[in-house]
Order: C-alpha cells, then sequence, then structure tokens
C-alpha cells in the first residue's frame, strides 16, 4: 500500500514547466520559459549559462516544494545563486548553504546511508535527493538518452505492491515510477567510485510529508536474471560456516533467470577459513539474503542482498 504524501509538481532544470494534463507530479507536462541561469563563474573569469550544471539546484528546489507542501516554493537560480560553488555542480552541502542563506533553515545530510535506509525514508513519507552515474540508469529511463555524466534525482514515494519508487529526473518533464534498478546502481556506482563503498551514498533528506500508516509487506524476494541481450546472469553463490554466521567461500554461478522468497538483507562476514577464496579477505563484510522458499531449488543458499527487493 502507499501512504497519502504531499506529491510535488516536477521541475526541469533548462525549463519552468506547465502542466497541461493528467494528475500533478505524474501527469502531462509541457515547457515553458528558460531559466537562463547567468552567474559569473570566477574560475574563468566570464558570466555563464549554469542551467546544464543545476541538475542538483534543481532537485533541491523541488525538496523545497515538498517540505512546504507546495505554499512555498523556490528556483533552480535562487540556489544556485545562493551558495559559493560556481565551478560545476554542486553538492548537498552547497544546497544547505543556499537554504540556510535564503530560508534559516537546512535539510538532513546523513553521514553513511545505504540503498535500505532510503527505502526506509521513502516508506516514512521523506523526500529524498540523490546523486548517482547517469549512464546506469536504463536507457529506457534516461531522459537524456545515452548519458554518462554524474547527475542528481529526488524520490517521493514507494509503492509496495510492486517495490518501485517515485522518480523525479530534472532533464524530464514529469515523476514517474520506476523499478528500483533504474536507479539504485546510479547511486551506489557514483558513491563506490568516490568513496569506496556503496554504503555511503549521496543523500540529502526532506522531513516527513505525511504521517506515514505501517508499512504491510509480504517479505523479500531476488530476482535473478540477465540483462539487456545477453542470455544469462552470473552471480555468487555464498557459503556459510554451520552457524551461518561467517562466509567461508562463494561460488561462481550463472542463470537464465529465477525468483524466490528471501531474507530481508543481513550482514555477514568473511571468517577466516573464507581468506583468499575467489577474492574473498577476512573481515570483509557482505549483505546477504538466505533463500526462504521450500518450493525453490535454491531454498537455502545465500546471495547478494542486491538482488533481494521488498514485495
Amino acid at each position: 500500500m502507499v501512504a497519502a504524501q504531499y506529491i510535488p509538481d516536477p521541475m526541469n532544470q533548462f525549463n519552468r514547466l506547465i502542466r497541461i494534463g493528467g494528475l500533478k507530479g505524474t501527469g502531462s507536462y509541457t515547457f515553458g520559459s528558460a531559466w537562463d541561469n547567468m552567474h559569473y563563474n570566477p574560475t574563468t573569469g566570464r558570466v555563464e549559462d549554469y542551467d546544464s550544471r543545476n541538475c542538483t539546484a534543481t532537485c533541491a528546489a523541488v525538496l523545497w516544494d515538498c517540505w512546504n507542501r507546495g505554499t512555498k516554493k523556490t528556483s533552480p537560480n535562487a540556489i544556485r545563486n545562493n551558495q559559493r560553488d560556481f565551478a560545476g555542480g554542486i553538492g548537498w552541502d552547497d544546497v544547505n548553504e543556499a537554504y540556510w542563506n535564503l530560508f534559516g533553515v537546512r535539510m538532513t545530510i546523513p553521514p553513511g546511508v545505504d540503498w535500505y535506509d532510503v527505502l526506509s525514508a521513502l516508506r516514512n513519507n521523506r523526500p529524498v535527493g540523490i546523486q548517482g552515474d547517469y549512464d546506469q540508469v536504463p536507457w529506457a529511463y534516461q531522459a537524456q538518452k545515452g548519458g554518462s555524466f554524474d547527475h542528481a534525482f529526488t524520490l517521493h514515494g514507494y509503492r509496495a505492491s510492486d517495490s518501485k519508487v517515485l522518480l523525479g529526473d530534472p532533464l524530464a518533464k514529469h515523476l514517474v515510477w520506476v523499478p528500483q534498478s533504474a536507479i539504485r546502481p546510479a547511486a551506489e556506482k557514483l558513491a563506490l567510485v568516490q568513496r569506496g563503498t556503496k554504503s555511503r551514498l549521496f543523500v540529502m533528506y526532506g522531513r516527513e510529508v505525511a504521517a506515514a500508516p505501517p508499512v504491510q509487506t509480504d517479505g523479500y524476494r531476488v530476482h535473478i536474471g540477465p540483462t539487456g541481450s545477453t542470455t544469462y546472469r552470473a552471480y555468487w553463490r555464498y557459503l556459510m560456516d554451520a552457524n551461518e554466521r561467517y562466509i567461508i567461500d562463494r561460488v561462481p554461478k550463472k542463470t537464465k533467470g529465477w525468483s524466490a522468497r528471501s531474507t530481508a538483507p543481513v550482514d555477514r562476514t568473511v571468517g577466516k577459513a573464507g581468506d583468499g577464496r575467489h577474492g574473498l579477505e577476512t573481515g570483509e563484510v557482505k549483505k546477504l539474503v538466505k533463500i526462504i522458499d521450500a518450493r525453490s531449488s535454491y531454498n537455502g543458499w545465500w546471495v547478494a542482498a542486491g538482488y533481494a527487493e521488498e514485495v
């Protein structure tokens, strides 16, 4: 079930948007006038148009709309022009500087969150600003086809019926419900490249925009299958000690596709017996799920939690 919550109008980083039909947020919008965020760049000594570098500033304007449930709004230009970074794109810390200068408030920048923390925030009706690598967004969900650059997005809801999230892309013209695989790999790649781990995503939380009722789910389910034009999907099966507390090895597998119920994600540490086995190192922590589906031939297997989604 989806909790009632505030859904904002989308915002495009190049042009104002005008709704012409359908529901607010996910309906049909058309382009209005350009933002034309002209500002002096101290690095080049020129006045430049920052629209192409304002993805995070645009997302920040959407988060401010959510913060006030539509009663107060701002613009990408206002966010960009009220902080000090004009070298390129900006970060969430720069956004907080702009919020403070404009409104005297700051939003939450958590020091270390993974994808499951993001889902938890969405279930509690906290809109999320999240940065990622655009080349990891599947072609079907790219507003700029073939784009390969760091980018910012907003997330506005989690739908338990199909585990999709409501995505705002400042290159697009409306919000869209997408599978988690449309945004999660992008966020995790950027964190891995710049921070060395997928567990420190570049995230900003808004405040809760509605009181969330209890989340009702049927647990977790693993889906492993080929991507793109491939026939098989390679993955690891993790082998555990007798008490299932430590990883002792992992075995490469490949499949044409399978799905089964699983536990919620848990952390498991590589034990001494697993050191050096298939690239494992003692003390390394892996987030895993265990298949708990008596009807599946994979029952009892441990696999990476990245294949599991709450259903």
